[in-house]
């Protein structure tokens, strides 16, 4: 794995794919899910903690997850309202079409004192206005019109109703000092007792309040975007060849997270070398805005070179007849 890891991080990213010796090719989702779904459940419970599902999208994140617990068949004793992490850029977060009336939830992480809006509060978004705006409801019923393109610290998560048992892996969405919790941070539930769920990570317990929203979700299955930080000694990773999220630094991070074992479960393997290869969508946007510039002031030193310097000629004043006759005079 160690060589793999290291091609990738050079940018060698088909390279580092020859040496994957485990891929399976699954055209279709829903049964490639099922397939990264079923060869995680089978493993015991103490290769399970040692590993990792990673894919590209939220959606297929949702999925897989989902899979995963009906394999499991964990026994739901509690509902609790769920704020998940949504994996936005913060391109993204300035236009109003990316957020979902009613289930999104954004917090501020500063004060916005032009639009009312408060740091770490809640506000869940209620619909679009005119223009790029969007109509926000806060704690309290108090509505308030917001354009996302100027408030640039922000969260944005989608608000769910989800189904716990004890056993279950949870991850958490959102710092939380008081706690002593940080966003990415695993626990598993083991308990759950009157109006509280208890959740350990090994090391430390602590107690969230069933009746209120709390920042979580399922932790079977991370996109490689949340799962930067995070190392397993195996890693399954779902790699979907047309998905626009795929490319070299995707790929790295992803591969990166295991520590002796990889397996890639692709829909197309032909494609693979070529998807792994490919150059993000943000690296090729700022290659070409470094390249722009660069003709620009080459183009604008060639021209300093090219064209001959122009000296204006400052010509003597000819004396007006007035003075030419008082300079007569005076002599």
């Amino acid at each position: 794995m160690l060589k793999a890891v290291e091609l990738a991080a050079v940018g060698q990213a088909s390279e580092s794919l020859a040496l994957v010796t485990e891929v399976a090719e699954i055209g279709t989702h829903e049964l490639r899910y099922k397939q990264i779904a079923n060869e995680y459940v089978s493993l015991p419970q103490e290769k399970r903690d040692e590993t990792l599902v990673i894919t590209g999208t939220n959606e297929s994140r949702v999925k897989i997850n989902a899979l995963i617990r009906q394999e499991l068949k964990i026994e739901s004793s509690v509902e609790m309202t769920a704020l998940t992490r949504l994996d936005t850029t913060q391109a993204t977060r300035r236009y109003s079409k990316y957020y979902t009336p009613d289930s999104t939830i954004i917090q501020p992480e500063k004060d916005y004192l032009r639009y009312g809006l408060e740091r770490g509060k809640s506000y869940r978004v209620v619909e679009h206005g005119e223009g790029n705006t969007l109509i926000v409801e806060g704690e309290g019923g108090k509505r308030l019109t917001i354009n996302p393109a100027h408030i640039k610290n922000l969260s944005v998560y989608k608000q769910e109703q989800q189904r716990y048992g004890v056993g279950e892996k949870l991850v958490i969405t959102r710092n939380n000092a008081e706690l002593d919790v940080a966003n990415g941070d695993r626990f598993t539930i083991t308990g759950i007792q009157a109006n509280h769920i208890y959740l350990s990570d090994g090391k430390k317990e602590i107690a969230l309040d069933i009746n209120q929203k709390q920042h979580l979700d399922y932790a079977y299955v991370t996109t490689v975007h949340s799962a930067q930080g995070l190392t397993k000694s195996e890693v399954l990773m779902n790699i979907e060849t047309k998905s626009r999220t795929v490319a070299r630094d995707w790929y790295y991070v992803g591969i990166s997270r295991a520590k002796s074992r990889a397996k890639i479960f692709t829909d197309d393997i032909k494609k693979l070398p070529a998807a792994v290869s490919r150059e993000s969508q943000k690296t090729a946007a700022l290659d070409l805005k470094n390249k722009t510039t660069q003709k620009i002031n080459e183009k604008g030193r060639g021209k300093a070179l090219t064209e001959p310097t122009r000296t204006k000629q400052i010509r003597p004043k000819q004396p007006t007849e007035k003075q030419s006759e008082k300079g007569h005079a005076k002599s």
